[in-house]
């Protein structure tokens, strides 16, 4: 499975912002950095299936992030909880924050797990 859920939920948000669907975008970037995190974690060991926290403190364990690159991560994933596909709860500048944070944080991490 590797990647592919990651990318299909990156490509449905990207998808939903140009739809003005942002909501929805928020929701399926959640579920991106959700599924990318925990694969990125599995390619490195983490044996269970497990919760975002858990598989980000596994990739520092691990040496994959350091403490900033772990803080920045956490900090991006607590901040993503809220406002997500609840109607009327967002902005469109608030789906673009989150699209352009996620999708840099997003390829920062696939560069630091290779």
């Amino acid at each position: 499975m590797g990647f592919n859920v990651a990318a299909t939920h990156y490509r449905q948000a990207v998808d939903n912002f140009t739809d003005g669907n942002f909501e929805a975008c928020n929701g399926q970037l959640r579920s991106f950095q959700e599924d990318l995190v925990r694969e990125a974690a599995r390619r490195h060991g983490q044996q269970q299936t497990a919760g975002v926290d858990v598989c980000l403190q596994h990739l520092r364990n691990s040496g994959r992030l350091d403490a900033e690159e772990w803080n920045i991560f956490r900090s991006l994933w607590n901040g993503i909880q809220n406002n997500g596909p609840h109607a009327g709860l967002t902005t469109e500048e608030e789906a673009r924050f989150r699209l352009h944070m996620l999708t840099a944080a997003g390829r920062y991490l696939l560069i630091k797990i290779a």
